[in-house]
C-alpha cells in the first residue's frame, strides 16, 4: 500500500515515553495485511481508525495496536503500543 506516515512530533516523544514505541515505526509495518476497524471508542471530531499491524522489519517485531486518521494517501497516527493478547487473539482469529 503506498502511503505516507505523518504525526507530531510532542505526540511521539509521549508515545516513546508511554508504550516504549515512536509512532515513527508505522512506516515499516506491514499495512497491507493489517485488521482496519473505525475506532469508536470515543466521539471524535474526525473518523479515527483501528489498525492491528504486524512489524516484519526486526527491530521492534510483533504485532502493534495503532491509531490513526486517514488524510488521502496520508496516515496521519495517533497513537501505536504494542498489541494486548486480546488483540492478538481478533488478530489471529481475523488472518487464520
Amino acid at each position: 500500500m503506498e502511503m505516507e506516515i505523518e504525526f507530531d512530533a510532542a505526540e511521539n516523544l509521549a508515545n516513546r515515553k508511554r508504550h516504549g514505541v515512536p509512532l515513527s515505526l508505522a512506516a515499516q509495518l506491514d499495512w497491507d495485511h493489517a485488521v482496519v476497524w473505525p475506532d469508536r471508542r470515543y466521539a471524535y471530531d474526525e473518523q479515527r481508525m483501528a489498525a492491528l499491524v504486524l512489524d516484519l522489519q526486526g527491530g521492534y517485531a510483533g504485532l502493534y495496536f495503532v491509531v490513526f486518521v486517514e488524510r488521502g494517501k496520508r496516515y496521519r497516527i495517533i497513537s501505536l503500543r504494542p498489541a494486548n493478547r486480546k488483540e492478538k487473539v481478533k488478530y489471529d482469529n481475523a488472518c487464520y
